[in-house]
């Protein structure tokens, strides 16, 4: 399914940057023409005919063909043009992508973090612009079905004009699928407005999009644990760059080609899918249903409207393999093993909802099992990763005494192509307990200021009042209350 990339902001530019040169550099070391023709079709404008170059190296002349850099479906907005002028100066002087003027989008100010000046005053001022550029890649060399929106969730220009973008897309390709990327703020604080820019925009998000993949910086960085340690040896350090390469890897493996090998609302192990049957002796292969997109992610992790949020977790936990990282080889067996347990820690279990359909206190949510998807890539996918996640659900499939039992997939991706030169890589999503407890902390921090009127006139001089701030608070309570928090 042919997508279009819109990068909004700062954090949008520089992380769609890095997923558009990651998605680049796996059609190019993968030697699977298939695989490699498959992200060019999804992801990339049909690239113009190689080039000849005529130079003389003293007496002998070199005559040789040079292929351009591939043109990527994307759309990039800034309100300050400096870090789309970055993005771009890198990308035309030898990048593993190209960028056109007419791909862009900027204007002379930036949005003052201020969620209200970005969506009242900067993005409709270059609604039209916009639209435009997305028109232009959507109906370039074939249908567009899907777009991608990257942004921040606290910053002006991500929070506002995203919003912008996404209602204006919305209205313009009403058929089509929506998915977006926000990048939410350190909990420490990262700007004085952040949190009323994060509840107005999640709750204009809430009606928009189809799908909305939130990633928390904190799981990266300050508070990430040994993710931490991995981007920084200086403590008290963060290396976004760093940031952007892990938040990537969730990225590529949602948008790269997959293979579609379960989807049930039943447990994996309750429904296990060979192809040969159910014997052990066969339990060593899987049948992939069909080729999937971006439509099945929505459907996996996102059917139910009111838990159009999700997010994810990568395993190994570090970004990239090295000669002597022994992460690279780590056995299907070990990491499936791990995943499994990190999945049930993840998607930690509600506190007195009761019993689930199996009868085991677990991963439910209003009685229902909560959507979890799965995603195994590397050699051996197919055979010795699925063969070893069902002997791992088995073993767990068990509830004893007060042991939650392990989070099962309801959907699961799998493809023998690595991720990142990894053997092995599994990547999981869901619309965690962790969205309704991170959103729920803004709520507070967000009706904390407004009892002490803070910073509203910030909003009120650009058409939002503490009246609207206030209902898009309570529209974002019920969310919270759809993830089990209260």
């Amino acid at each position: 399914m042919a997508c279009v990339h819109v990068l909004i902001g700062q954090c949008g530019n520089q992380l769609g940057a890095h997923f558009l040169n990651a998605l680049t550099e796996e059609a190019r070391r993968s030697s699977d023409e298939e695989f490699s023709s498959q992200i060019s079709a999804d992801h990339f404008r049909r690239a113009p005919p190689p080039q000849r170059t005529i130079r003389r190296v003293s007496s002998v002349t070199d005559n040789t063909l040079r292929e351009e850099p591939p043109l990527p479906r994307s759309v990039m907005v800034d309100m300050e043009p400096k870090v789309v002028e970055s993005v771009v100066a890198i990308a035309n002087s030898g990048g593993a992508f190209q960028v056109r003027t007419e791909q862009c989008v900027t204007r002379d100010e930036g949005s003052g973090n201020n969620w209200a000046f970005g969506y009242h005053e900067q993005g409709k001022s270059r609604r039209d612009d916009i639209v435009d550029s997305v028109r232009r890649q959507a109906e370039a060399q074939g249908a567009v079905r899907s777009f991608h929106l990257i942004h921040s969730a606290a910053g002006g220009t991500g929070s506002g004009v995203g919003c912008v973008v996404s209602d204006a897309i919305r209205s313009e390709f009403p058929r089509a699928l929506l998915l977006h990327t926000a990048v939410w703020p350190f909990s420490v604080g990262e700007v004085m407005t952040q949190w009323y820019n994060c509840v107005l925009a999640m709750s204009s998000l809430r009606d928009s999009a189809d799908a909305v993949f939130v990633v928390y910086n904190d799981d990266f960085g300050f508070n990430g644990g040994a993710s931490r340690r991995l981007i920084t040896g200086t403590p008290g350090e963060v290396s976004f760059d760093s940031i952007n390469g892990e938040i990537g890897r969730l990225l590529l493996d949602l948008y790269l080609p997959k293979k579609l090998c379960h989807t049930s609302g039943r447990a994996l192990h309750q429904q296990p899918l060979f192809a040969c049957g159910n014997s052990a002796s066969s339990a060593n292969v899987v049948a992939p249903l069909r080729n999937a997109g971006l439509a099945d992610v929505v459907e996996a992790v996102a059917l139910d409207p009111a838990l159009k949020f999700f997010s994810g977790l990568a395993l190994p936990s570090t970004a990239q393999p090295s000669p002597n990282n022994k992460q690279d080889t780590i056995s299907w067996h070990a990491l499936v093993r791990d995943a499994a347990y990190r999945a049930a820690e993840y998607n930690a279990p509600l506190p007195n909802r009761g019993d689930d359909a199996d009868g085991c206190r677990g991963d439910t949510l209003s009685g229902h099992r909560r959507p979890l998807l799965w995603s195994l890539r590397g050699a051996h996918a197919f055979s010795e990763g699925f063969a070893h996640l069902n002997e791992v659900l088995r073993e767990g499939a068990t509830c004893e005494g007060d042991r939650a039992p392990l989070s099962t997939p309801t959907a699961l991706f799998l493809h023998e192509e690595q991720l990142l030169g990894r053997n092995s890589h599994i990547s999981i999503y869901g619309p965690s307990r962790r969205i309704g407890t991170r959103f729920a902390m803004a709520l507070r921090r967000a009706e904390e200021l407004l009892q002490a009127n803070a910073y509203v006139h910030h909003f009120d001089r650009y058409g939002v009042g503490k009246e609207e701030i206030c209902d898009a608070v309570t529209r974002m309570w019920d969310t919270v209350g759809a993830y089990g928090m209260t």
